[in-house]
């Protein structure tokens, strides 16, 4: 899993406080399209089920991008696209995001 592109942090002033929405938005989409992790902000990179069977003792990592990650690939790269919506939202806590969201909830709980 090389490759992991570096963290996304808004400047301040840009971060999403409840009244620029819009803006933080187009900032936060062209933020995951340019780190290959739109699919797990929009929720279209769901996780894989578990492996069914004997698990082989070798797996074969897939790129970045990959919109089939394996298990463990989906939880880093979802946990990494849910830092992009937790650390540039002010009072993430008072949207009701929660580290036990998807990527995917935690973007919803701002947009609905």
């Amino acid at each position: 899993m090389s490759g992991i592109p570096s963290p996304f942090s808004m400047p301040e002033a840009d971060r999403f406080n409840g009244s620029n929405f819009t803006k933080f938005d187009s900032m936060l989409i062209a933020g995951a399209k340019a780190r290959g992790v739109i699919g797990y902000l929009n929720g279209t990179i769901t996780k894989p089920p578990p492996p069914v069977g004997p698990v082989p003792y070798t797996t074969v990592a897939t790129p970045w991008y990959s919109r089939t990650p394996s298990e463990e690939e989906w939880e880093m790269r979802d946990g990494y696209t849910q830092s992009m919506v937790i650390t540039n939202v002010e009072n993430p806590i008072g949207y009701g995001i929660t580290n036990s969201m998807t990527a995917a909830e935690a973007y919803k709980a701002l947009t609905s």
